[in-house]
């Protein structure tokens, strides 16, 4: 019989059931905003995993996921949700067929080295770690006594993925270009590199999010695609929600596009709407690409931009904790990955190209 606490300002419920060896597999979860939801939470729970705990032998890895993947849609954003999807289908079709309570550390490798054979070291890992994060939920819930996915080893890229950071010349060629065509892309281009902005905190930004008085942003929107549909939900992190402050020149080319907009009668939701449409994030890549080209520009992806505004940052003396802070990074060692080892020599690279 489940039994409900209510913790603070939500509810927790435990729950348990005996399998036919007689062993006891309980759970406990926590954040649910009624009671009833909770004790409804632990009845299905309960009778889902009365009815595995009979079958265990013959439960395979792909009905195990499935079944994770149902649990965790509601608790995740679509964009991972998407991520997980997309790996766990790729699970299932390599090794979904092995038995739950048989599947070993080496079905595991085997599958990961020949996807390695496919896919750079980044998507790799990304698979290991949604397989991981599933077989250590199978673990709480008793179902395996350790997870085979543990000590698994991926090989690294012959040629590792550096991000192209953009020089100050370049800055102001790219942005002096945009200006003079009336490119579409210019504001967004300007946000990006001046605030180290997200494509999709770009594309979230919306003019009620700037107080064009005082110059500060209201970081909180993000506007992306999952599944093939377009998906604006709360930032990337709690930590990537932030108050930023423009620097006055953008401050005052966008208080100038808002004044020019209002004359225009135009009423416009997003800063880097076009003609009031705001573009596919897919579609922005596209054009930064075609933008670069048509101008014999170096190529780069659009996250450079926020690559090449964090080294700026760090140009002008930023420490570990301010870039962190700038580029509303959750963990510090984020920051220190990206930007304290192979950054250094290609900033330097850069300047030394000037």
């Amino acid at each position: 019989m489940a039994t409900a606490k209510k913790v603070c300002d939500t509810w927790e419920v435990r729950e348990f059931y005996m399998d036919d060896a007689g062993k006891k597999h309980e759970t406990r979860k926590k954040g649910f905003a009624t009671k009833r939801a909770a004790l409804d939470w632990a009845s299905d729970w309960r009778a889902r995993h009365e009815g595995i705990g009979r079958h265990i032998d013959k439960w395979s890895l792909s009905a195990y996921l499935d079944d994770w993947l149902k649990e965790k849609k509601r608790q995740l954003s679509p964009t991972t949700y998407a991520g997980y999807d997309n790996n766990v289908q790729k699970i299932k079709v390599a090794i979904g067929d092995i038995p739950l309570v048989k599947l070993k550390r080496t079905h595991i490798q085997e599958m990961l080295d020949t996807e390695f054979l496919k896919n750079k070291s980044r998507t790799v890992q990304y698979t290991q770690r949604t397989l991981h994060a599933a077989l250590e939920d199978a673990v709480r819930d008793n179902y395996l006594e350790r997870n085979p996915s543990d000590y698994i080893k991926i090989s690294r890229d012959d040629t590792p993925f550096q991000a192209k950071i953009l020089s100050q010349n370049e800055i102001s060629a790219i942005l002096g270009a945009m200006r003079k065509q009336n490119h579409t892309l210019y504001r967004f281009t300007l946000l990006c590199l001046s605030l180290g902005l997200r494509r999709g905190e770009a594309l979230g930004l919306r003019w009620t999010d700037i107080d064009l008085d005082t110059g500060i942003v209201c970081i909180q929107n993000n506007y992306t695609v999952a599944n093939g549909t377009i998906v604006e939900r709360k930032t990337k992190t709690h930590s990537s929600n932030a108050n930023l402050v423009l620097p006055p020149p953008v401050l005052a080319e966008l208080t100038s596009k808002r004044d020019e907009l209002m004359k225009q009668g135009k009423i416009e939701k997003y800063v880097c709407g076009i003609d009031g449409i705001l573009p596919r994030p897919e579609a922005i890549s596209r054009k930064w690409g075609e933008f670069l080209k048509v101008n014999n520009f170096p190529q780069c992806r659009v996250h450079d931009l926020r690559h090449s505004y964090a080294m700026m940052q760090k140009a002008e003396g930023a420490d570990l904790d301010t870039l962190k802070r700038l580029m509303r990074h959750s963990k510090l060692g984020i920051t220190s990955d990206l930007y304290l080892h192979d950054a250094n020599t290609t900033i330097e690279r850069e300047r030394e190209r000037e």
